[in-house]
């Protein structure tokens, strides 16, 4: 067993984690890969994923696809440590598998390798529910004899095969004297398995899982479904849902578990009235030109339209994450987290997402530090190091294309920057300054308040004018109001800056140690020719997610 694994598996044990956990061993896994490269998969969702070792042996063994090509992977996964060991890349689609839906998760294909205790009931609700092409199961060998099974295959029109029998006998993690089979599932029609269909990426199901799960769990399957167009009332207003949100959550209450307990009462509620509709008989739906079509089509969106505004409610809590983010971090952090919609709304979920992208937020930081600082550099603003007797590039675009070549430099306090700024009272603008402009600025204070020189200052508090100074002020590190920089805006696209000696020397600091041209305080304070003791109070001094009690708020929880 390998060390990591040995380790983990203690782990899971000690905190009454481990839920039959035996990760897929690499011969399962090889053959897998072996058989599904054919169709050039493009999102991959593991459920049951454990430490994610399926999706990264996968996309591993993808030698010959580049990185931007490989697939998307998402997991399921109800282990907390399993689901913190996991590879950041991977997306969490849920946990408790029990709670969530693979209806609206629509993914090329699914792999799972399930508890052997709950194999049947999991494997038929995989089946059901799959929006798939491709299933690939690792079941006990009596799997064959297993009616459920048989049933659930037959009624998605579903084709399988055997493709390889293995056992865990000399599993490289957890050995078992489980025998089992790997089982290709197929739920598109079997043309779509050749080469002419292969360039098709939408999902080709023979009956629709959730047509299928409405017609049951409302018993509609004796109503006649017309196919005439229908379109399902769009659910209350953004607005109207937000106020009732805001009024129902308790006064120093759980936000997660407030939001959940709200929506598991609004789901039933939905799901009563459109039970009550269904109860109808046949004779009536016709008589009253029902469409078992347009019922489902309602149903579908509505339940949608109500998961994603519960998500969106959460989401917009996340301000003590986003605050600290640049322009360009915040955008790429809230498409990842966007595409996270689709999951079930549970408590176990969300804070699953929650705890995702406080990982996430906090990889951010200190690129986007490096990124600032490299957005302000000019050959007239840089001072080399002691040790540094190298010229500095020319202009700025060689600076760009050859880092490797302009190595351990400080910017000074006084900038001219000819590039990112511009005045502009057009679409987009603020505070005088076009969109870019603004966001250059803002992504400063951003740096600032991640650097602890904390400030309230933003340009909508501002009006740039062409020459003339505006003036930021900050909280210093001993608690005093001091100013920040002082910023002069030039018709011809130039910014002058003038910024606070401290916060430059930490700023200047911590990019050094992040780059790795500085490893102590000591060494700094030589190659800047600062004091040791001006050094010390900034070296690894930045901002980091974790230690911040406000997002620890976030998942305060008697469960969590």
């Amino acid at each position: 067993m390998k060390t990591s694994t040995a380790h983990t598996l203690a782990e899971i044990q000690d905190t009454n984690q481990d839920f039959e956990w035996y990760p897929t061993t690499n011969e399962i896994i090889d053959e897998f890969h072996n058989h599904a490269k054919q169709f050039e998969i493009k999102s991959l969702l593991d459920i049951g994923a454990g430490n994610g070792k399926v999706l990264n042996r996968f996309k591993e063994l993808n030698t010959t696809i580049p990185e931007r090509d490989q697939p998307e992977c998402f997991a399921i996964e109800k282990s907390r440590p399993l689901l913190d060991s996991m590879d950041m890349e991977i997306g969490i689609l849920g946990t408790d598998f029990w709670e969530q839906s693979l209806l609206d998760k629509s993914v090329e294909c699914i792999f799972t390798n399930p508890p052997y205790s709950e194999f049947i009931d999991w494997t038929v609700k995989v089946i059901r529910e799959a929006n798939a092409n491709y299933i690939y199961l690792v079941l006990p060998q009596r799997w064959k004899e297993q009616k459920k099974i048989i049933d659930a295959l037959e009624k998605r029109k579903a084709g399988h095969k055997v493709i390889g029998e293995f056992d865990f006998l000399n599993s490289e993690d957890r050995q078992a004297r489980a025998k089992v089979d790997l089982i290709f599932v197929w739920l598109c029609h079997d043309d779509f398995l050749t080469n002419r269909y292969r360039y098709r990426r939408d999902i080709q199901n023979q009956t629709d899982p959730f047509e299928q799960w409405v017609c049951e769990f409302f018993a509609l399957d004796g109503k006649q479904a017309d196919k005439s167009s229908d379109y399902a009332k769009e659910f209350a207003s953004t607005e109207s849902r937000k106020k009732k949100l805001e009024q129902s959550i308790v006064a120093g209450g759980n936000m997660i578990e407030t939001l959940d307990e709200l929506y598991r009462e609004e789901m039933g509620f939905l799901i009563s009235n459109y039970q009550k509709v269904c109860s109808l008989d046949a004779a009536l739906f016709e008589e009253l030109n029902i469409s078992v079509t347009s019922v489902i089509g309602s149903i579908k969106t509505r339940i949608n339209g109500l998961k994603n505004a519960y998500w969106k409610e959460l989401f917009t809590n996340y301000s003590p994450l986003t605050s600290r983010l640049t322009a360009q971090s915040r955008r790429n952090f809230s498409e990842s987290i966007n595409r996270k919609t689709n999951i079930d709304f549970t408590c176990s979920n969300a804070y699953a997402i929650t705890v995702w992208a406080i990982k996430n937020a906090d990889a951010y930081l200190d690129k986007q530090m490096i990124d600032t600082f490299d957005n302000l550099v000019s050959k007239a603003c840089v001072i080399n190091y002691k040790s540094n007797q190298r010229v500095f590039a020319d202009n700025r675009w060689s600076y760009l294309h050859n880092k490797e070549e302009n190595t351990h430099f400080k910017l000074d306090y006084r900038l001219v920057v000819t590039h990112g700024c511009s005045l502009g009272k057009n679409w987009g603008s603020r505070g005088g300054l076009s969109e870019s402009g603004a966001n250059f600025i803002e992504d400063i204070l951003v740096v600032a308040r991640n650097l602890g020189f904390h400030t309230d200052e933003s340009i909508a508090h501002h009006d740039f004018v062409a020459g003339q100074k505006e003036e930021f002020y900050c909280i210093n590190k001993s608690g005093k109001e001091v100013k920040l920089m002082e910023v002069r805006v030039y018709m011809n696209g130039n910014t002058h800056i003038k910024f606070n000696q401290a916060f430059m020397l930490a700023f200047n600091v911590e990019v050094g140690r992040l780059r790795g041209w500085i490893h102590n305080a000591q060494q700094a304070a030589a190659e800047m020719d600062e004091k040791v003791e001006n050094v010390a109070e900034h070296f690894n001094t930045s901002y980091s997610l974790r230690d911040d009690s406000n997002v620890a708020g976030l998942l305060t929880s008697k469960a969590a």
